[in-house]
C-alpha cells in the first residue's frame, strides 16, 4: 500500500507517552500486532493495523522518532523523525516495517529531539474518521499527493503512544550507537542550559537596566520640581541693519591750464637754468643740437640744455638793458651833480 517517497521536512514531534491507547475524542480503533515493538539488530520488523470499526475510511498518520530504529521506505524523513500518512479505506489494513538504522544514517541528529526519551525512541499512530468517500479522495489528492506532509489530525479520532525495544541490547554496533547518542545528548544538553543561562543573564540585565532608567526619570522628575521656574526674558529688538553710503564717484583731477606764450618768453628769459624746463623748451627747437639725442641719454642735473641758438639771445638781453640804463643815468641832471 505505501511506496517510497522523497525526503520531506517534517513537522516537530508531540511529545510521547508511553503505551498510551486512550484518547481524549475517540477510542483507537486499530489493533496492533506484535503489541511489543521488539526490532531486530539485522532485517525488520513487520507492524500490522487492522481495524475494529469497518465502517468509515480513515486518515492515518504514523510517525517513529529514534535515534536507533527507523521506518522502512518513509513518506517523510527529518533527523530521528521517520513517517508514514495515507488514507485507509473502511476495514482495510495497514502495514509497515521498523528496522535498525543503517551505517549512513548512524547519528541521525537530535536538533528536534525530545531530551526525555531513551536511544530506541517511540512511536505515535493517529487516526481520524473522513466524512465520505468523494470528500477522501480528494483530501488524498490535495493533502497527500501534492503537500506529502500532515501537520495535524483534522478531526476527532484515536492514538495509540508505545516504546521501541532493541532485540539485541548486548551487540557491540549497539553499545557503540548508545553511546554515540548519549555523548550528544550530553552536549545538547549543556547547549541548552547554556542557553537557558545566556537567555536568563539577558533577562537580568534587561531588569536592571529597567530599573535604573525608572530611578533616573524619578531623580530627574524631583531635580525638576526643586529647580525655580525660569522667567521669561523679555524680547531683545532686533538690530536694524545700518544702510551702506553710497559711494561717491572719484573727482577726475582737472588738467592744468596751459602756459601762454608771455610766460613762456618769460621763462626764456629767466637767466637762472631750470633743468625741468630747459628739457621741456629743447623739444620746440627742432634745429638744435638735441633735437637727434636718445631721450635715454642721461644729462646731468645741473648742465645747462639750453640750446646753443638761444644761449646767444640770453647773451644780448642783459647788454640791451644796461644800454638803457646809462642813458638814463646821463639824462639825470641829478645824478650827474651828485
Amino acid at each position: 500500500m505505501n511506496t517510497s517517497v522523497e525526503e520531506e521536512e517534517l513537522p516537530l514531534p508531540v511529545k510521547n507517552v508511553t503505551n498510551d491507547s486512550s484518547s481524549t475524542n475517540s477510542p483507537f480503533i486499530y489493533k496492533i500486532s506484535p503489541e511489543k515493538l521488539l526490532i531486530p539488530k539485522t532485517g525488520h520488523l513487520d507492524v500490522s493495523l487492522k481495524p475494529t470499526n469497518k465502517e468509515n475510511s480513515q486518515y492515518y498518520l504514523i510517525m517513529l522518532d529514534s535515534y536507533l530504529f527507523e521506518i522502512v521506505d518513509p513518506r517523510g524523513r527529518k533527523q530521528t523523525i521517520t513517517q508514514l500518512f495515507g488514507l485507509s479505506k473502511a476495514g482495510e489494513e495497514i502495514k509497515f516495517k521498523i528496522r535498525f538504522r543503517d551505517a549512513e544514517r548512524s547519528t541521525p541528529g537530535l536538533t528536534h529531539y525530545d531530551y526525555d526519551k531513551p536511544a530506541e525512541g517511540s512511536i505515535s499512530i493517529r487516526h481520524w474518521k473522513t466524512e465520505d468517500d468523494h470528500e477522501s479522495e480528494n483530501v488524498w489528492k490535495w493533502r497527500f499527493a501534492k503537500s506529502k506532509i500532515v501537520w495535524r489530525m483534522d478531526g476527532p479520532g484515536g492514538e495509540l503512544k508505545l516504546d521501541l525495544l532493541m532485540e539485541n541490547e548486548d551487540d557491540e554496533e549497539v553499545k557503540k550507537r548508545k553511546k554515540a547518542f548519549e555523548d550528544e545528548l550530553k552536549i545538547m544538553k549543556d547547549k541548552k542550559i547554556q542557553a537557558g543561562k545566556a537567555e536568563k543573564t539577558k533577562g537580568d540585565t534587561e531588569d536592571n537596566t529597567k530599573e535604573k532608567t525608572a530611578d533616573k526619570t524619578q531623580e530627574n522628575s524631583k531635580t525638576t520640581e526643586e529647580k525655580p521656574e525660569k522667567k521669561v526674558s523679555e524680547k531683545v529688538p532686533e538690530k536694524v541693519p545700518e544702510k551702506v553710503p553710497e559711494k561717491v564717484p572719484e573727482e577726475v583731477p582737472k588738467k592744468a591750464p596751459e602756459k601762454s606764450k608771455k610766460s613762456q618768453a618769460k621763462s626764456v628769459k629767466d637767466p637762472k637754468p631750470n633743468p625741468e624746463r630747459s628739457v621741456i623748451q629743447t623739444s620746440k627747437y627742432p634745429n638744435s643740437e638735441y633735437e637727434n639725442m636718445d631721450p635715454n641719454v642721461h644729462i646731468p642735473v645741473g648742465a645747462d640744455k639750453t640750446p646753443p641758438d638761444k644761449k646767444m639771445e640770453t647773451q644780448r638781453t642783459p647788454m640791451k638793458e644796461s644800454k638803457k640804463s646809462n642813458t638814463a643815468k646821463k639824462k639825470n641832471p641829478c645824478c650827474s651833480i651828485l
